[in-house]
C-alpha cells in the first residue's frame, strides 16, 4: 500500500486540502549529540535567528519588530544563515540601520558554532512566512533557549505558548512586545528555556522520529503482505 508522511500538522492538513489525501503524522527529530547546553556558557546580551537570507524567513520583520523595543532595551541581533542572497543582505542590514538595530550575520555557521550561539542568546526569535514546520525552535530548545515565534504555519506545533517560549501574532509591535517582556524577566526566560528542554526530550528526539516512521513502514509492509496472502489463498 502507498502511505503518504508529513513531518508537521500543518502541512497534513494543506496536503489534505490541496489533494484530498490524509497524510500521516510522521515528526522530525534534533539530532542532540549535536544540540545540547554548552557546559559553562552564559547568557549575553543579543537574541538570535537562523535561516536561509531570504525573503521567506521573515528577518526583516525580526528586525522592524526588534526596532519598536526602546533603544536602551534593544537587544543586538545575530542572524546565523547557512545560505546568503546578496540582495536580500542588503535590504537587512539597510533596514536594521533604519530601525537602530545592531546586526550581525554569519554566514556557513557549522553545528557547533550554532549550539554556542543559541546557548548565549537570551532569546532566538523565528519568524518565517508560513513555515511548513522549521528545526530552528527546536535547535533552539534542545540547548536550553526560549523561543519567540510567530503564531503560524507549523512553528505552533514546536512551541508551546507561554510554557517553552511565547507565540505572537505578525504583527511587529506586539512581536518586539514578547521580546521585549522575556528580556525583562530572565527568570521567566530560563524557566521557558529548561521546559523547552524537557519538552524536546520528551517529544523530538530522532529516537522517537524514527520508532514512529518505523511504525509507519511495519504497518505498510503488513498491509502488502496481507494482500499477497490473501492472493495466494486465492489461487
Amino acid at each position: 500500500t502507498t502511505r503518504l508522511l508529513s513531518n508537521s500538522h500543518f502541512t497534513r492538513e494543506r496536503i489534505r486540502q490541496a489533494f484530498g489525501v490524509d497524510a500521516a503524522f510522521s515528526p522530525y527529530g534534533v539530532d542532540l549529540t549535536g544540540f545540547h547546553p554548552v557546559e559553562g556558557s552564559r547568557r549575553e546580551e543579543y537574541v538570535v535567528s537562523v535561516g536561509e537570507m531570504s525573503p521567506r524567513k521573515g528577518f526583516d520583520f525580526v528586525v522592524k519588530s526588534l526596532g519598536t523595543i526602546p533603544a536602551e532595551q534593544r537587544p543586538p541581533l545575530k542572524l546565523a544563515c547557512n545560505m546568503v542572497h546578496e540582495d536580500e543582505l542588503a535590504y537587512i542590514q539597510d533596514l536594521a540601520r533604519q530601525n537602530g538595530v545592531q546586526l550581525e550575520v554569519l554566514a556557513g555557521v557549522k553545528v557547533d558554532g550554532l549550539r554556542d550561539l543559541y546557548s548565549r542568546a537570551r532569546l532566538c526569535v523565528y519568524a518565517p512566512v508560513m513555515e511548513p514546520f522549521g528545526l530552528v525552535p527546536l535547535e533552539a530548545m534542545a540547548c536550553g533557549t526560549p523561543v519567540v515565534g510567530v503564531r503560524e504555519g507549523g512553528v505552533q506545533e514546536s512551541i508551546l505558548h507561554e510554557l517553552t517560549g511565547l507565540l505572537v501574532e505578525r504583527e511587529a509591535q506586539q512581536f518586539g512586545a514578547a521580546i521585549q517582556h522575556l528580556l525583562a524577566n530572565p527568570e521567566l526566560a530560563e524557566t521557558y528555556g529548561q521546559n523547552g528542554r524537557e519538552h524536546l526530550l520528551k517529544n523530538w528526539t530522532w529516537d522517537r522520529s524514527v520508532s514512529i516512521l518505523e511504525s509507519h513502514l511495519a504497518d505498510c509492509a503488513g498491509l502488502r503482505l496481507n494482500r499477497n496472502q490473501s492472493t495466494s489463498e486465492k489461487k
